[in-house]
């Protein structure tokens, strides 16, 4: 019975508590103008340095044979798997499974 009697205000001690402000939560007033005013004229939060074009390569198809030489579409050209120019491909899931 005491032990009912325990658990049972130290359950309903927190809901005793007063609640506790906030406050603010993330920035102060200046902070909050400085963010509407760059949003405002679209600048970024810090510049970006120029970037070359990376050349876009495009995986198109892969098809993996259970007898015979696998085949790799990329940028709409077929190589076979054994190619120089051909990337590597990991068929492995990180579960263990293949694909």
């Amino acid at each position: 019975m005491r032990l009912a009697l325990a658990a049972l205000v130290f359950a309903l001690l927190p809901a005793a508590a007063p609640a506790q402000e906030l406050g603010r939560l993330f920035f102060t007033p200046e902070q909050r103008a400085i963010l509407d005013m760059r949003r405002k004229a679209r600048l970024p939060d810090k510049p970006s340095a120029p970037s070359a074009a990376a050349p876009v390569t495009r995986l198109d198809g892969y098809v993996k044979r259970s007898h015979g030489p696998s085949t790799i579409w990329i940028n709409g050209e077929s190589l076979g798997e054994s190619a120089a120019e051909a990337p590597r491909i990991d068929t492995a899931r990180p579960d263990g499974g293949g694909v």
